[in-house]
Order: structure tokens, then C-alpha cells, then sequence
């Protein structure tokens, strides 16, 4: 494929949503040579938990979204990344921000790429990875976008989205086999574990504050009400513009099928696919990940570029919806 060279303009901007947003806003520079037309942009929406615009935080520093910014600017796409709010340089509290607050600021942030004097509002795509692929669908039917991007997203209601990824690691530590499963089993760890689980679900949707506590652990209770009382669903059957959807087979996060799903719920053109040897965070990945390790074995992994069948997909489409519009 035939790609101009395009380097990286990188800018701290400010949003004014409800709280101020501080993101990174990418614009590609041409070597060489002038463009005189504006560019088409991606707002990269981030998957759950408190990291920052790159995708860092905790000791995870897979610079996920960073990653995909480069990669994207230098196709010739400009990006905007953020902080969610209450965490690094963005203001407000992340413990009481819920489903409908992120969708809000998300949307703050693709009015701000659409009227930038750069970029071409005719050509802003929503990228959304894990939890931004929840909350793209929601964006496209409040402001109509060029595309959406959907990596590794979820297709079913909250409620299974909050509870499957626990009774994953549940059925895991059942299977456990030698001494340390022998002693699991003989004092009862797993059920007095998933007595305690139902016990602080039923505490959180018994709740009407932002946040509770949860023994020692201050939990967002109003982020976790409302997407159990979600379903993404619903929003999928109303899209109307042309969908991309990418899940790696080896995501044990969210099951890759689901890419199928979201290919025959939304009405506007739509392709799916499940990337061989790709997991959750985006990289390659031979072997199968288990739920309660995952940290650990992610933490292998950082360095780690994006999975390269990811960027040749992204770019074949990316380049097919600007030639068709």
C-alpha cells in the first residue's frame, strides 16, 4: 500500500467538558511537502480503570493507546487521546464518575475534534478499545461520525459483562489441580469467595451513592449500577455508519465472537475480525492467558508493539472510508 511520510505533531490541549479534560491531540506533519486539505481524525476512546491517556498506570505501562495514536498519525490521521476525568491531569472524581458521565465527556471530545480549524468534520472516526468500544455506539447516536473502530468489544448486556470475567476466574481456581488446589477445595475457598462476591454486588446495586466501601477499598458504585443496568445492545441495532470491529482470539477478556454480533446488529456496513494470536491489550500472544494470572502475564508483555495484522486492518479500512467518501 502507498503511504505518504507522514511525522508526528503532538500538542497538550484542554477540553471543557463538565470537568476540564486534558488530552494529547496528534496531528500529522508531512516531510517533504505541504498538504493544504484538512485532516480526517480518530478520537481513541480507553478501556476501563484509571490509566492514563497512553494506557499507563499501576505498573502497566503498555502505552496501548499511545501505540495506536503513532500508528494512526502516521497513516495520515490525526488522534486525540485523554485522561478520563479524575485521573492524572484531568479534573474531577474517577470514584464517582459513572457510565453516562464518561459518555458525556467522551462526547465533549469529539465536538472539540469536529470543530477543530485542522480537521476535516466530515472525517472523524471514534475508536473505542474495551470499555470505549461500549461507549462508541452510544457516541454515533448522539453525533453521526464517519466510523466507528471497535477493538475487542463486548455484545451483551452489563449485568453479563460485570460478572462473567469473575466467574471466569472462579471456574479456573475450581479446576486447579495439585496441593494447592487439594487445599482450595478443603477449606472451601471458592464458595466462601463467591459468597463474598454476591455480597458486595448486592451491596453496590442496594446503593444509591457515587461511592461506598467495600471492606477496606473505596468502590465507584455508580459506575458499576449503571452499566449493569446497561446493555450495549440496544445501541449496536441503531448505528448507522460503517463499523470495523477487532477482537484477538487470544483476548480472554472478552470473547471474541462477539465480533460477529456487532456485525449483524448495526445497520451500517460492517466488517468483523478475529485476529489470530492477538489478546486483549492489542499484541501478540502465543500462549492462552488465564483470568487470575492475567496481570502477570501482561506484565511480561510491555514493550510489546501492536499486533501487526491489527495495523494492516486498520489501515485498509481507514483508506477504503476515506476513498468511498
Amino acid at each position: 500500500m502507498n503511504r505518504m511520510n507522514f511525522g508526528i505533531q503532538e500538542t497538550k490541549v484542554n477540553i471543557e467538558s463538565i470537568v476540564k479534560l486534558a488530552g494529547t491531540l496528534s496531528i500529522p506533519k508531512t516531510i517533504g511537502s505541504e498538504l493544504t486539505h484538512k485532516y480526517p481524525a480518530i478520537l481513541i476512546l480507553a478501556g476501563s480503570g484509571p490509566s492514563d491517556r497512553d494506557g499507563n498506570g499501576g505498573g502497566m505501562d503498555m502505552n496501548i493507546y499511545k501505540n495506536l495514536s503513532d500508528f494512526l498519525v502516521s497513516i495520515g490521521f490525526a488522534t486525540l487521546r485523554y485522561d478520563k476525568r479524575g485521573t492524572h491531569a484531568s479534573e474531577g472524581d474517577f470514584k464517582s464518575a459513572g457510565l453516562w458521565d464518561l459518555v458525556d465527556d467522551a462526547e465533549d471530545c469529539l465536538r472539540y475534534l469536529q470543530s477543530h480549524p485542522a480537521l476535516d468534520p466530515e472525517k472523524v472516526f471514534v475508536l473505542g478499545h474495551s470499555e470505549g468500544a461500549i461507549i462508541a455506539p452510544i457516541l454515533e447516536t448522539r453525533i453521526p461520525v464517519a466510523g466507528l473502530i471497535l477493538l475487542a468489544g463486548f455484545a451483551d448486556t452489563g449485568k453479563v459483562m460485570l460478572t462473567s470475567q469473575a466467574e471466569q476466574i472462579f471456574n479456573e481456581l475450581e479446576a486447579t489441580e495439585g496441593m494447592k488446589g487439594f487445599f482450595m477445595r478443603l477449606f472451601r475457598v471458592i464458595p466462601m469467595a463467591r459468597k463474598r462476591n454476591a455480597k458486595a454486588l448486592h451491596k453496590i446495586l442496594e446503593s444509591t451513592e457515587p461511592s461506598i466501601k467495600i471492606g477496606p477499598s473505596k468502590v465507584n458504585a455508580k459506575w458499576y449500577r449503571e452499566h449493569y443496568a446497561f446493555s450495549v445492545l440496544d445501541y449496536f441495532s441503531q448505528v448507522k455508519c460503517p463499523v470495523l470491529a477487532i477482537t484477538g482470539d487470544r483476548d480472554v477478556q472478552v470473547d471474541p465472537e462477539h465480533v460477529h454480533i456487532i456485525t449483524k446488529l448495526v445497520q451500517g456496513p460492517a466488517e468483523g475480525h478475529i485476529v489470530p494470536k492477538m489478546n486483549h491489550i492489542l499484541c501478540h500472544y502465543e500462549g492462552t492467558h488465564t483470568m487470575y494470572k492475567l496481570m502477570k502475564e501482561y506484565q511480561k508483555l510491555i514493550g510489546s508493539p501492536l499486533h501487526p495484522e491489527l495495523k494492516f486492518l486498520l489501515e485498509s479500512w481507514l483508506h477504503k472510508q476515506l476513498i468511498l467518501n
